[in-house]
């Protein structure tokens, strides 16, 4: 539940969405995809595959341009794209990154106003469930709250992963921006080891495997969430049309709900941006055109947007113009099968 995570910085976040988020019905259940965001990516690429669209990796998106009623994506590998629309869906401190049409730089310029905050997180698989069975009370543990270095820990409960999840969120990660993985591993263990009264050595001999990610350090990121100012709801409505111009904007960053900074979130805003485009669709003559989708990660990583994906699986069967979908990736936990994923399970 990230109502719990102090991810903002509180002299910029809106006390007001603060205030919705935490007074959201009294939701308290937690949802969990087995095989973790991998396989909600999997289905959504395999949906897409199905209905033909190319998925190009390793092209990162440097210049858009407008001409005579179509849009030119240039990539950073020389490769150049003529489409009939784009779909811009990236974390909002790349926006500045893309050269993009004077109308769609005033936009961008709204971006400004709404918060984006990083995370450190920290993944622990070990040998055993060590603290269910140092202590019966805690078999079923799913989120431990603490005062510690790396403040906020969950289990995989109800499955019997013996991983543990740190999470550090908020302004306060920059203390640990100089921190490489390692040292941020062993702040992890230092961390648990001081919650449960244990030696850290005791806690290394029973580690399996470990990972450490510092998204503000992520080429493609720079942070992780996104939340509400004072000033985002206005923002989002500056993105939420192209006003006739070529360039849909979409992500989780311009969801308007009590979510802002989730996957859910970007789903949904998916789907808006989906039913935009469709509405567009009814009224040109144009269709079944071939659909691309674009990334500009790596193969070997393979993280995309969830809200990329769905917009493509909702609007290609439809018949509608050709889209082309450019992301690095909406939400940095839409981790697909990598390594990590395999290693540690769903986390």
């Amino acid at each position: 539940m990230k109502r719990w995570y102090p991810r903002t910085n509180p002299k910029r976040a809106s006390i007001l969405a603060l205030r919705d988020e935490w007074m959201d019905g009294g939701r308290s259940r937690q949802a969990r995809i087995v095989g973790g965001y991998g396989a909600l990516v999997d289905f959504l690429t395999g949906e897409c595959r199905n209905r033909g669209i190319a998925i190009h990796l390793c092209s990162a998106v440097s210049a858009m341009e407008e001409s005579d009623g179509r849009s030119v994506v240039r990539c950073a590998n020389g490769d150049a794209h003529e489409y009939d629309a784009v779909i811009l869906t990236v974390p909002l401190p790349l926006l500045k990154e893309i050269v993009l049409p004077p109308a769609e730089r005033e936009r961008v310029a709204a971006a400004a106003n709404i918060g984006f905050g990083n995370v450190i997180k920290i993944l622990l698989r070990f040998e055993t469930r060590w603290w269910g069975d140092k202590r019966k009370d805690l078999a079923d543990l799913t989120f431990l709250l603490s005062d510690a270095r790396i403040p906020v820990w969950w289990t995989q409960h109800p499955a019997e992963h013996p991983v543990l999840t740190g999470w550090f969120g908020g302004p306060k990660t920059e203390t640990m921006a100089s921190l490489n993985e390692q040292e941020l591993i062993e702040a992890g263990l230092a961390s648990l080891a001081n919650i449960f009264d244990l030696d850290p050595k005791q806690l290394m001999r029973n580690l399996v495997a470990a990972r450490a990610i510092n998204w503000a350090h992520d080429t493609y990121a720079h942070g992780a969430y996104s939340y509400a100012t004072p000033e985002t709801r206005k923002a989002q409505s500056t993105f939420a049309s192209p006003e006739g111009g070529l360039i849909f904007f979409s992500g989780e960053a311009l969801y308007r709900g009590w979510d802002m900074g989730t996957v859910e979130a970007a789903l949904t805003n998916g789907l808006e941006t989906a039913r935009a485009i469709l509405a567009a669709a009814q009224h040109d003559t144009y269709l079944n055109y071939e659909t691309a989708l674009l990334f500009t990660r790596h193969s070997s990583c393979r993280r995309m947007a969830t809200s990329s994906l769905l917009i493509h699986a909702l609007t290609v069967p439809t018949g509608t113009r050709r889209y082309l979908a450019i992301s690095w990736c909406v939400r940095p936990s839409t981790i697909a099968r990598s390594r990590l994923a395999r290693r540690f399970g769903s986390s």
